[in-house]
């Protein structure tokens, strides 16, 4: 991904602007006429002036205030925000279609979404990711951008480091998600923030775990802190009977289901060649939708999952009690699919994730309501391609590296990902063996526990 060319104009017009001033002040490099001189010196002479700079952050509010070079509003509020500047040593991770990910080097790390100016980072850097560089990340237009000075360290990635680094993101997203904007905020990030991973569903001894930290014997009554009235649950946290407040849970009342078949593509993202299924299925619950994905893909509904429908979160809530955070999820017990798709049959878009640690995200299409026939010939796979990835083989970019390995018998990892998974044919997919799962359904877990 990278800046447009008046994007990147503008950003080397501002920096020079800002960077003459500051060398004005700072007299750390011999002074030049005019701004855009500033790109024709030398990387090291800009880095040395960079540092100084950074050394001294009020000089981009006094440079602001000033505006010598008499720069519009918009220009120097976006110099007003290079006081966030992030400067660090960063591993250039990997690329997907909307960033590059920067992983900080210091442990733990934090995952930055960043976009290249020019060139791609692979092309700056002259070599394939990963790798090792010092940078400054910088603000700019509500995503992250560098300095345009990509120190590359001379420093070599061992085999397997790639599967070191997709934990360490993966850790990364957890902690605080994917940030893409700075300051970083909980709106400027991707994920994380609300998530836990938790890799199985709910174990009789988790759930009696969890009823023991919110069911407390008071004056000698039992009383379940989590319905409990809110002034209640504010003095049960100054008493420290609980360890937070607990989310809020928005339980709808269910719905009746409507006579009527809804028809949805759905395709893994972050993956190519893409792995996809179209299906059709009647008015289910949002919870029984998940499970005709999960059916339908390939999963094994070994972890939490979430929808994600026009700005609003669904999943369940009894398994997500120990996830969630003060933000309002929505029952998908309770939800019907009538109830997120338009009603005149147009075409919508949300997304469904799953696996809170390998951080699965599909695009879900609703593509319309054709005519009911019998229902006994719902819900069907139509079609699809391509073979779901094993469960906790760590994300698109773990899949990735195993699809390496178990293509090539010489491969370091071969023998391993044999032991681990068996054969995987990455191109084989039966839309009627989707479709007999998809009817098989999956046991509830409340029957398990």
């Amino acid at each position: 991904m990278l800046l447009s060319t008046e994007e990147a104009n503008l950003f080397l017009k501002l920096q020079s602007c800002l960077m003459k001033y500051a060398n004005d002040q700072l007299k750390v490099l011999p002074p030049w006429p005019i701004a855009d001189l500033f790109q024709a010196l030398s990387a090291g002479d800009r880095r040395k002036l960079v540092v100084a700079l950074l050394e001294q952050p009020g000089i981009i509010k006094d440079f602001v205030t000033a505006n010598p070079d008499g720069l519009s509003l918009e220009e120097r509020a976006i110099v007003a925000q290079w006081s966030h500047a992030v400067p660090g040593k960063f591993i250039v991770f990997r690329t997907t279609k909307k960033h590059t990910i920067f992983l900080t080097k210091e442990a733990p790390p934090i995952a930055y979404g960043v976009v290249a100016l020019t060139r791609t980072f692979e092309d700056v850097m002259q070599q394939k990711l990963p790798g090792l560089v010092e940078t400054v990340l910088l603000p700019f237009r509500g995503r992250i951008i560098y300095d345009g000075l990509l120190g590359r360290q001379n420093v070599k990635f061992a085999p397997g480091a790639k599967s070191k680094l997709n934990t360490a993101y993966r850790g990364a997203r957890q902690r605080h998600g994917l940030i893409t904007a700075l300051p970083a905020s909980k709106r400027s990030t991707k994920g994380g923030l609300k998530k836990t991973p938790i890799k199985k569903p709910a174990t009789a001894a988790k759930r009696a775990h969890t009823d023991q930290m919110w069911i407390k014997q008071i004056d000698g009554e039992r009383i379940d802190l989590r319905r409990a009235p809110r002034s209640v649950q504010l003095r049960a946290l100054e008493l420290g009977l609980i360890p937070h407040i607990p989310p809020k849970r928005i339980r709808l009342k269910r719905a009746k289901p409507v006579n009527r078949v809804f028809q949805f593509k759905i395709t893994l993202k972050e993956v190519q060649p893409p792995i996809w299924r179209r299906i059709q299925v009647l008015d289910e619950t949002l919870d029984r939708f998940h499970e005709l994905i999960q059916t339908a893909m390939g999963w094994t509904n070994s972890h939490l999952y979430m929808f994600h429908i026009d700005g609003n979160c669904h999943g369940d809530l009894e398994l997500l009690e120990d996830t969630l955070d003060d933000s309002e999820t929505i029952d998908s017990n309770r939800t019907l699919i009538h109830e997120v798709v338009p009603r005149d049959g147009k075409r919508s878009q949300f997304e469904y994730e799953y696996d809170f640690g390998d951080c699965w995200e599909h695009e879900v299409i609703y593509e319309g309501s054709p005519k009911l026939t019998d229902p006994a010939h719902y819900p069907v796979c139509l079609e699809g391609e391509r073979a779901c990835p094993p469960e906790n083989v760590g994300g698109a970019y773990g899949f990735e590296e195993y699809l390496e390995a178990v293509a090539d018998p010489n491969h370091e990892a071969y023998d391993d990902c044999l032991e681990w998974n068996g054969t995987f044919e990455p191109d084989s997919f039966d839309p009627e063996a989707a479709t007999r799962a998809m009817r098989k359904g999956l046991p509830d877990w409340r029957e398990m526990v």
